[in-house]
């Protein structure tokens, strides 16, 4: 990809933003003229994990998104054409919106990432990122509350069973008909016990986790000083809270309050303020399959029916023996209805930050090209055989702002094969990753106006 030579202000308005100890870095493009480099220690790390390239100029830049903990600092990395946030809402909205996508991709589809253990939220691995305990712990907050013990409260007339015991020597009896009639009751209630230990602990685990990670989490200060509890000071969380979870977990039946234990329990050993310079990233350097499950994810894919279509490469040596080998498949294969008839969409999910012409850069190689177009062949073929026809073969690409979700920005075409061309759409990104978080897949009216196809015209007969 050609680098944009730009200004030094320009790339540092375009690609970081730092607000106090939050740090805002878009992937792809060169970093220069901020103080996230200056910690060279850090800068080593980033490195060596592969957050930060460089090339043989000594220009910086990103290649992951995610999340990283160094001492102080937050350092959110953003996908490639994410608009750079101005203020703390945007903040706040960026960085939620990231996570919530990462996580819900992780549950999903690790298998096929090289990621899989820097987005694992393997919470029994004694190594667990403090970013998925924490992320975990405020998940279960939000659905279930504190960690609650009762104890028992003896009242007058209260709502909860009757103390005899109590009442026969506390309370005045009236005899009524040769027996004894007492006007009112001792009870034992139980109540939540707002002093209890763990109670306290597992709410300045969540202020921990607040101050640590509130930007990408769903915690809300209001929500957390609802609770009638005095959270344990940070230093009594550390000093004392191993012990008495192991006391509390030899009494802990349900699934929740053992998992809820263990989970505090290793944020105590893996958050503890000795090891505040450990280094924590949570995200991905191949946000490529990301993007593709998103646009799947949005455009709807059937390629599931396709794959039989595909036709394999096969090898044969000259006595005649051959093997067939494994095939590459398309990314989206969409069918949809017009008018009562049916067509099939064509997309391929391409995370490039794309120029167009005049100043073309960052596209896709020519292989990338012949591979699409041959897909075309292909999939034009089996759709007249069901009746149906291609209407659009197309390459997606994340775009930064535009008023529509899809925007047609032109086409690449090449003469050697007989297909094409392919279409470029432009898909704005925090658009489609807030579509994403709920599974809102584009209806058929949806692909023939925002992909602006003429379904009367198909790609087999243009």
């Amino acid at each position: 990809m050609r680098q944009e030579r730009t200004s030094l202000g320009t790339l540092r308005s375009k690609l970081v933003m730092e607000f106090g100890a939050f740090f805002f870095v878009r992937e792809g493009g060169a970093i220069q003229g901020t103080s996230l480099l200056d910690d060279n220690e850090l800068k080593i790390h980033l490195l060596s994990r592969g957050v930060l390239t460089t090339n043989e100029d000594g220009i910086f830049s990103a290649s992951f998104v995610g999340f990283v903990v160094w001492k102080s600092k937050l350092l959110i990395f953003l996908p490639k054409c994410f608009p750079l946030p101005k203020n703390g809402d945007e903040c706040s909205a960026a960085a939620r919106l990231t996570m919530r996508v990462l996580r819900k991709y992780s549950r999903n589809t690790l298998e096929n990432d090289p990621d899989a253990r820097r987005l694992s939220r393997n919470l029994t691995d004694p190594k667990a990122s403090e970013f998925a305990l924490a992320t975990w712990l405020a998940d279960d907050f939000l659905k279930n509350g504190l960690y609650r013990r009762t104890r028992s409260n003896f009242v007058v007339s209260g709502h909860g069973a009757t103390d005899w015991q109590r009442t026969i020597s506390r309370r005045t009896a009236y005899l009524s008909g040769g027996s004894a009639v007492y006007l009112d009751f001792i009870t034992r209630d139980k109540v939540n016990d707002d002093f209890h230990f763990i109670t306290r602990l597992h709410l300045a685990a969540l202020k921990l986790c607040k101050r640590r990670y509130g930007a990408m989490l769903d915690l809300d200060d209001q929500v957390l000083e609802r609770e009638n509890v005095v959270s344990l000071e940070e230093s009594a969380l550390f000093e004392a809270g191993a012990v008495h979870l192991a006391r509390e977990l030899r009494h802990a039946y349900s699934d929740r309050a053992i998992r809820l234990l263990g989970v505090l329990d290793l944020l105590l050993k893996n958050g503890h303020p000795a090891s505040a310079t450990t280094f924590e990233a949570y995200g991905t350097n191949h946000f490529e399959y990301v993007w593709e499950k998103i646009c799947s994810t949005i455009i709807g894919n059937d390629i599931a029916a396709w794959l039989h279509a595909i036709p394999s490469p096969i090898w044969q040596i000259t006595s005649g023996h051959k093997e067939e080998a494994a095939t590459l498949k398309p990314d989206i294969v969409r069918l949809y209805s017009h008018m009562s008839e049916k067509f099939v969409l064509l997309a391929d999910a391409k995370y490039y930050t794309l120029k167009m012409p005049p100043d073309l850069a960052g596209n896709p190689g020519v292989g990338d090209v012949i591979k699409q177009l041959v897909y075309e062949l292909v999939i034009v073929k089996e759709a007249l055989e069901r009746g149906m026809e291609l209407t659009g073969n197309f390459f997606v690409f994340p775009q930064e702002t535009q008023s529509k979700l899809i925007s047609i920005a032109g086409t690449v075409a090449y003469s050697g094969v007989s297909a094409g061309p392919i279409r470029i759409a432009y898909m704005d990104i925090a658009q489609a990753m807030k579509r994403y978080l709920t599974d809102e897949a584009l209806c058929d009216g949806e692909i023939d106006s925002l992909f602006e196809l003429n379904c009367y015209q198909s790609v087999a007969s243009s």
